[in-house]
C-alpha cells in the first residue's frame, strides 16, 4: 500500500511540491527530490535547436508533412494546424464566430492565439510568414522581403 502512495505522489515531489517520509528504505528521514537532479533538470529545460534546424533543411511540403506526422501525434498536429489557421482568419480581421465557424476552435483557443501570437508585438514571425505567404496584405510603407 505504501507503494501506491508513493507512486501517486512520485510527480509532485520531482518537483519539490511534496515532501515525503522515506520510511521503506529505513531512514526515516524526508526526502526531497530534485536536490541531486536540479542540474540534470535544467539541462533538460534548456531548448534544443536541433529541431528548428532539421525543419529548416527539409526539401519540401510533403516532407515536411511526413517529418511532422512522424513527430507528433495526431492531435497535437491538429492543434497547431488549428491555431495557424486562427491566426490568418486574426489577421484577415475576421470576428471570433466567423472564425469559430471555420475552424472549429473554441473562443478560448482563439483568445489565446490572439494574445499568445498576434497581441503586443509578439508573434512576428507569425505575421511575417502569413505576410510572405500572401494571405494578408503587407502594410502601407513595408518594403516586401
Amino acid at each position: 500500500m505504501y507503494r501506491k502512495k508513493y507512486t501517486a505522489c512520485s510527480l509532485l515531489t520531482r518537483f519539490n511540491v511534496l515532501k515525503y517520509n522515506d520510511e521503506s528504505a529505513g531512514s526515516g528521514k524526508t526526502k526531497e527530490e530534485g536536490d541531486g537532479d536540479s542540474m540534470a533538470r535544467n539541462a533538460k529545460k534548456q531548448r534544443s535547436m536541433g529541431l528548428y534546424e532539421a525543419i529548416v533543411k527539409l526539401r519540401d511540403v510533403e516532407e515536411c508533412r511526413r517529418f511532422f506526422d512522424d513527430l507528433c501525434t495526431p492531435t497535437e498536429l491538429r492543434s497547431m494546424e488549428q491555431r495557424y489557421d486562427v491566426a490568418v482568419y486574426l489577421l484577415q480581421d475576421q470576428v471570433y464566430t466567423e472564425i469559430l465557424e471555420k475552424t472549429g476552435a473554441s473562443s478560448a483557443t482563439i483568445s489565446r492565439v490572439r494574445r499568445n501570437i498576434l497581441d503586443n508585438e509578439a508573434g512576428g514571425a507569425m505575421r511575417d510568414m502569413i505576410r510572405r505567404l500572401g494571405l494578408i496584405a503587407s502594410e502601407q510603407g513595408e518594403e516586401e522581403q
